[in-house]
């Protein structure tokens, strides 16, 4: 499991590494109103070169 604070206007970049290329679920961890059952994403993982996408 993996938690990070999501703040309005701030954008959050984590490093990762995956064992599998697929499609992942992200589902908001904590209760934070009515439409929490919504607060849902996805990520997308892919194969590529060890280091060809991380930031500099």
């Amino acid at each position: 499991m993996f938690q990070m604070q999501v703040v309005p206007g701030v954008d959050n970049v984590f490093l990762f590494t995956f064992k599998h290329p697929g499609i992942y679920l992200v589902r908001c961890l904590e209760y934070c109103g009515y439409a929490h059952p919504y607060m849902t994403s996805q990520i997308k993982v892919v194969s590529s070169s060890p280091s060809s996408n991380l930031p500099t």
